[in-house]
């Protein structure tokens, strides 16, 4: 579903509009699957970002 995600936002936008989407670091957010789509995606205005980890303090 992941990779899924970029093409059906494609799809629907008439403009180059950038898209971005924040995750947590949990694993399967920072598998290979997803590094290796990253670029791909950029060029597609759709840009991932991290959350900081998580502080007590």
């Amino acid at each position: 579903m992941v990779t899924a995600w970029p093409v059906a936002c494609r799809r629907t936008s008439s403009a180059p509009v950038p898209r971005i989407v924040l995750m947590d670091n949990a694993a399967m957010h920072k598998g290979d699957v997803v590094e290796s789509k990253r670029r791909k995606w950029a060029r597609q205005a759709l840009h991932l970002y991290y959350l900081p980890p998580y502080s007590r303090n």
